[in-house]
């Protein structure tokens, strides 16, 4: 039995080595099942599956039973945070990495534990600590593969396949050729300032838009004019400047869903939307939205 999980997860683990770097994916390995549901099953299925490589092929018995025990206190609903980076064998600029991807992470598992995530959160968690497992194996074992980089850019994706609840996006309109926001639209200021979290990871990003009317390249500028107008206003209501980015689209933005294109007032708007920068952090990668229901599906021992 033991031989047949060693070869079944040497294949697996030579896919997830070789996935940042080619077109195979485990989204290739159809013999996978699909019987994990919700964060804590995909969570405690991923832990089993980092715990069997340690065992059988890493031959890291102290690693592959902490990861045993994670897949278990998940399952059992104990808990089960990401791994704290507290080697001394890491350099200064790598335990900076580290932890700077662990507080995205616990943001994340924090702001956007919804249904929908379930699957990315749980893939982000695994692959944060098999990358931190990676990297200390690596400074140990010089002269075998860590195969590091999969884990890292895994996790990466993973952060930035999330979705975001809803509540999150407003809009404010303006007159024609104006760039003061019109009356109603200073509620939606307010609430914006209201639901921006202080949080380290989190940004207000503005997107100014112009009707059609008028020179293009005016319009440019009026778009610009209009976003900043708008990061003004929730600064006055405490918004940190440094933490609202602004774009400038002109006439040629998306069109508001829900509003005819000869529509121009639905035209002279800023878009405001409340995102954490990992959404935006996306790395050269495997398609994870395809791998992660075999990823995470594989039947494995009972826990």
């Amino acid at each position: 039995m033991k031989m047949i999980s060693k070869l079944r997860f040497m294949l697996i683990f030579t896919v997830l080595a070789v996935g940042a770097c080619s077109s195979m994916g485990l989204d290739q390995l159809s013999f996978f099942g699909s019987s994990s549901t919700g964060w804590e099953g995909y969570t405690s299925r991923g832990y089993l599956m980092l715990a069997e490589y340690e065992e059988f092929i890493d031959g890291d018995i102290v690693a592959s039973e902490h990861f045993y025990a994670k897949s278990k206190n998940v399952r059992r609903e104990e808990g089960s945070p990401p791994d704290e980076p507290d080697s001394e064998l890491l350099s200064e600029a790598l335990h900076r990495a580290m932890n700077t991807g662990r507080n995205m992470l616990q943001d994340a598992l924090e702001t956007l534990k919804l249904t929908e995530n379930d699957r990315f959160l749980a893939e982000a968690q695994v692959n944060y600590d098999c990358w931190l497992e990676r990297e200390v194996d690596e400074i140990e074992n010089t002269e075998t593969p860590s195969y590091k980089e999969g884990c890292r850019e895994r996790f990466y994706n993973a952060l930035s396949g999330l979705v975001l609840p809803e509540g999150h996006s407003f809009q404010v309109y303006f007159d024609s050729g104006r760039a003061v926001p019109d009356d109603e639209s200073f509620s939606y200021i307010e609430q914006t300032a209201a639901l921006f979290p202080d949080r380290e990871f989190w940004r207000v990003r503005l997107t100014g838009h112009t009707d059609p009317a008028g020179d293009r390249d005016k319009n440019i500028v009026l778009s610009m004019l209009r976003a900043v107008a708008v990061r003004n206003s929730l600064a006055q209501y405490g918004v940190d400047p440094d933490k609202i980015i602004i774009e400038a689209a002109g006439e040629d933005g998306k069109r508001k869903e829900g509003h005819d294109d000869n529509d121009a007032g639905a035209l002279r708007r800023v878009d405001i939307e409340i995102i954490p920068v990992y959404l935006s952090h996306r790395r050269k990668g495997p398609n994870i939205a395809q791998m992660m229901p075999h990823y995470f599906g594989s039947q494995g021992p009972d826990l």
